[in-house]
């Protein structure tokens, strides 16, 4: 009696591990399925954001104006511009900024020779992209030739439309949604160093200070982001 009871047990045992066996495989198929699935659905993803492209468009403006400085020789003038100063809503942003300044020989004596005249962007006041290898910083000129100078407020902005997969569109937005970037006071200092004419021995004649022209140009942009 007792050998049968043991060959009994030894059956049961040996189903339960056949159960717990077809348990635990059922378990491992089923997770790995899931796994399966899982990585599948992050592929498809994956391989569906990065096929969709965006084209960013910018829309340009610009706000220019004119001053006229009066610099007396051997010293300096400063030209303070800001979004306030030329009216610019703070929301509008700054791609970069152009000066143009000229001067000729006002004086009117006979001979007068050119001022040397230096014109220079302080890198201070103004939030922008100093660092860019693009800007003109300083000029000068002592023949009366035009300089021009620029800054580039704005980061990468260079107003050309481009298209690309490797953003999203929100990411894209924050590039050029930024608009800290021309806030502040811009300051474009002159310096004059008048050259006398002949004459200038003359008590009556002098060529004391020179008219600085600075024409200015703050080029504005938008942007419009479309996926195709």
């Amino acid at each position: 009696m007792k050998d049968d009871f043991s060959i009994l047990n030894f059956l049961m045992e040996d189903y339960s591990r056949r159960i717990l066996s077809c348990f635990l495989s059922l378990l491992m198929i089923t997770l790995s399925f899931h796994a399966i699935s899982f990585f599948y659905v992050v592929d498809i993803e994956n391989g569906k954001s990065s096929s969709i492209s965006y084209s960013v468009s910018f829309i340009s403006n610009e706000s220019s104006g004119q001053d006229s400085i009066l610099v007396a020789d051997e010293s300096s003038e400063n030209l303070i511009l800001s979004r306030e100063i030329v009216s610019i809503d703070e929301q509008t942003k700054i791609g970069y900024i152009e000066f143009l300044v000229s001067y000729s020989e006002s004086s009117g004596e006979f001979l007068d020779p050119c001022d040397d005249v230096h014109v220079e962007i302080s890198t201070s006041g103004m939030i922008a992209d100093w660092s860019n290898p693009n800007n003109i910083l300083s000029e000068s000129s002592s023949d009366c030739d035009e300089m021009i100078l620029i800054l580039y407020v704005y980061p990468n902005y260079s107003g050309e439309n481009y298209s690309t997969n490797e953003s999203s569109m929100e990411e894209i937005q924050n590039t050029w949604s930024d608009i800290s970037f021309g806030s502040g006071e811009l300051t474009v200092t002159i310096d004059v160093n008048t050259n006398p004419p002949p004459t200038s021995a003359i008590p009556s004649i002098q060529d004391d200070d020179e008219e600085i022209i600075v024409d200015w140009t703050f080029h504005l942009f938008d942007f419009q982001v479309d996926e195709f």
